[in-house]
């Protein structure tokens, strides 16, 4: 398994990734892998070592989410894994599959290390909210559309409505902002058939994360690209799930309250969120409208 993915006259190693302590783990060449691994079944086809590096790097990688790197070493692992998986629906590798992919990483960026009192730790992967020349700006991209993406996409559809009710639940007043602006960005993909997250825009609200430009839905069945096997990114029942779930859970009342209590938050602690505030406008009016909200 020292060999790559990658095809080349020369195949590239990544032997450091063979070593029994990943906590030392070269960043830059893990971060390699995992694109070699993403981009490469949309050029090649499937390849049998990539069926024996994807769970082998799974299993180590997970307890390793958690600082802020250069590199978004989760969302890069979420993106492998959705296009080496593509169905939401199936079990790959043995029964239960799935189950064990949203008990590990589904579950990385809520570590007792990353949260206290219900609140996001700051200088970790899991950011809500960041400071640019706009001023404060919600950040729906990166790991915490990755994490929301990955639950809606390998979850059973009857346990969506749940899963909804406890994301809402946090009491995370910049959380609970940021997750309205994502659901605002991510409507097309969440509601709209054959869309998958390569057709995410980089507007400023766009959910997309580190190598999510490579899940197409389309892998080559025979390399060369003459049959390709599509897969829905979610599928109809999921969408009809997501949409019903969002529906009961969110109420228009709930939009002002939240508004109300941020921008109360930003006086407190004396935060300029003007531009923050603008986006939770603007999406809120797009989420009422596409969500069909009360």
């Amino acid at each position: 398994m020292g060999e790559a993915w990658f095809m080349s006259e020369t195949r590239r190693m990544f032997d450091a990734l063979m070593t029994d302590n990943p906590a030392g783990w070269p960043r830059n060449e893990l971060a390699d892998a995992l694109s070699e691994l993403t981009s490469g079944p949309s050029s090649f086809g499937h390849m049998k070592e990539w069926s024996e590096w994807l769970p082998y790097l799974i299993a180590r990688i997970t307890p390793l989410v958690g600082p802020w790197e250069p590199c978004d070493i989760y969302g890069s692992l979420v993106s492998a894994i959705m296009v080496h998986y593509p169905d939401g629906e199936a079990e790959y590798h043995y029964p239960q599959f799935r189950k064990d992919l949203l008990a590990t990483v589904g579950r990385a960026l809520f570590q007792s290390h990353l949260w206290h009192d219900n609140q996001i730790i700051p200088g970790g992967t899991l950011i809500t909210l960041g400071r640019t020349t706009n001023g404060y700006q919600f950040c729906p991209e990166g790991s915490f559309s990755a994490a929301l993406f990955f639950v809606a996409k390998y979850l059973d559809s009857p346990s969506i409505a749940g899963w909804l009710s406890s994301v809402v639940s946090i009491e995370d007043i910049l959380w609970r902002a940021n997750w309205l602006v994502w659901l605002s960005g991510s409507s097309s993909l969440l509601l709209e058939e054959g869309m998958q997250p390569a057709n995410l825009g980089n507007d400023w609200n766009s959910p997309c994360w580190w190598n999510s430009w490579s899940i197409k839905g389309t892998i080559p069945e025979d390399g060369n690209h003459l049959r390709l096997i599509e897969t829905p990114f979610l599928g109809p029942a999921k969408q009809a799930a997501l949409k019903d779930a969002i529906y009961a859970t969110i109420r228009a009342l709930d939009l002002v309250k939240w508004r109300n209590e941020l921008s109360e938050a930003g006086t407190t602690h004396g935060v300029n969120l003007d531009f923050a505030l603008w986006q939770y406008d603007e999406a809120v009016r797009h989420i009422v409208l596409r969500y069909g909200l009360d």
